[in-house]
């Protein structure tokens, strides 16, 4: 870093401190935004795998309670 507050980029041009810091502070906030809607994303997903196990694992409950029922009745 020099002293009149700029930073050299890759293609030799510079850039000060000020604008990187505030690209940054974008990114970063976009960083964010994107993380939290995947997660939603994924949330959502796992509850409907979630919601079809229970159905599946309920009847199945159900079906078996419903046999026991009719197997224990004389």
């Amino acid at each position: 870093m020099t002293a009149d507050s700029s930073h050299r980029t890759d293609a030799g041009a510079r850039e000060p401190v000020g604008d990187l810091v505030q690209r940054a502070s974008q990114q970063l906030s976009q960083l964010v935004l994107d993380q939290k809607r995947l997660a939603q994303t994924e949330m959502i997903e796992k509850g409907k795998r979630f919601g079809k196990g229970r159905r599946t694992a309920g009847g199945s409950v159900s079906r078996l309670s419903a046999r026991s029922a009719v197997r224990s009745h004389p």
